[in-house]
């Protein structure tokens, strides 16, 4: 099944499927073998077993704030405050 229309390929997060590591591999094989398909969680199949996306980039964690946070956070139009609740987002057009 071609699940491309599931899956975004451009976005400041990267998410990859890593290797296989430890008991996974033995865990998705018995579970095949009981009948439960290998799927991916992203399509309306969601019945089966899969290997853990992650939102790593060659191993290494890919942080939200540093992909999405650091690259804009010196722009005059957003204020950043520690220990703040968001109640609304208001965006004003210049």
């Amino acid at each position: 099944m071609n699940t491309a229309k599931y899956h975004g390929f451009n976005g400041d997060i990267v998410i990859e499927v890593p290797d296989s590591e430890g008991i996974e591999p033995d865990f998705i094989e018995a579970a095949n073998e009981f009948g439960l398909p290998t799927i991916d969680p992203n399509t309306p199949h969601d019945f089966g077993v899969f290997r853990v996306p992650q939102t790593t980039s060659s191993g290494v964690r890919n942080a939200p704030y540093l992909s999405l946070i650091r690259p804009i956070r010196n722009r005059r139009t957003l204020t950043i405050k520690k220990f703040s609740t968001v109640t609304k987002v208001g965006w004003l057009l210049f």
